[in-house]
């Protein structure tokens, strides 16, 4: 498997400077990092927390994935990612999203009454944005459902994925190659106790419990087992990985939880190797 990546979140900045460095010295390509910080309060601001990763390496491509759109002004989404381009010469990837419900209320923002119209005009709007300095960001956009999977695949660079299993991924995954778009996808691991507590979490939000009722899961302990490697078992991420790959996923990611910035730097190595 020539790329894979890294996802990493609700941490400080040295230790996702810390990660960043073992990604790219175990191999991978990317690292994914998934804002947070507006539903919860132990999460970074992605776009600042992508500049010390991306001034820490030289290769590694760092995305916001995928970052809360309707939590900023269009223009300034795309100044933000024009400066992180110009930063890194190029090495950073622009990936948005809707977010949730809870998440807006709390931000006392209204609720999108059509998602994925606004999400267009919104990247649209980036688009028109876009400074004269820099280059041309990728945007990534996360989906869950059917059409939010397609505008990202035919009106964009890239999908990003969560939860889904190497069958289910293999469809998003086909459609993303066919419209010469990147597929990335987010493979937690980790201690059983934390990856079935994201389980549940995730089990109780409606739009991701539409997907889970799509893929016939129910149960956190068969999304566990489904779409998680929940024990710090290298064998087993590398061959979840390798699954991914062969499912048609461009970009499969580990996303280590549950483990500090040196005990991950410590498995990223070792997966790194089983990869190589």
């Amino acid at each position: 498997m020539r790329t894979w990546g890294v996802a990493r979140r609700d941490h400080s900045v040295d230790d996702i400077v810390t990660v960043a460095r073992a990604a790219e010295s175990a191999g991978a390509s990317y690292l994914l990092l998934p804002e947070t910080g507006l539903s919860g309060d132990e999460g970074r601001d992605p776009f600042l927390v992508a500049a010390a990763a991306l001034t820490a390496t030289e290769r590694l491509v760092v995305a916001t994935a995928v970052a809360v759109a309707p939590a900023r002004p269009a223009r300034l989404t795309a100044v933000q990612a024009a400066t992180l381009a110009e930063l890194s010469g190029g090495r950073f990837v622009l990936g948005l999203g809707t977010s949730h419900h809870r998440v807006l209320e709390r931000l006392g923002l209204p609720i999108p009454e059509r998602p994925l119209s606004e999400l267009r005009d919104y990247v649209a709007a980036v688009r028109d944005n876009r400074p004269a300095f820099g280059s041309a960001t990728p945007i990534w956009i996360g989906a869950l459902g059917p059409k939010m999977i397609e505008f990202a695949v035919t009106d964009t660079d890239g999908v990003v994925l969560n939860w889904l299993t190497p069958e289910t991924a293999a469809a998003p995954a086909a459609l993303a190659r066919d419209g010469g778009a990147e597929s990335a996808l987010i493979m937690r691991t980790g201690p059983y106790a934390k990856v079935s507590g994201d389980a549940a979490a995730y089990l109780a939000m409606p739009n991701y419990a539409r997907q889970f009722a799509r893929i016939q899961i129910t149960e956190p302990e068969q999304l566990v087992a489904q779409t998680c490697v929940s024990e710090p078992d290298d064998a087993l991420i590398v061959e979840r990985l390798h699954a991914y790959a062969d499912a048609g996923i461009s970009i499969p990611c580990v996303y280590p939880v549950g483990r500090d910035a040196d005990a991950t730097g410590g498995l990223l190595a070792r997966v790194g190797r089983r990869l190589a």
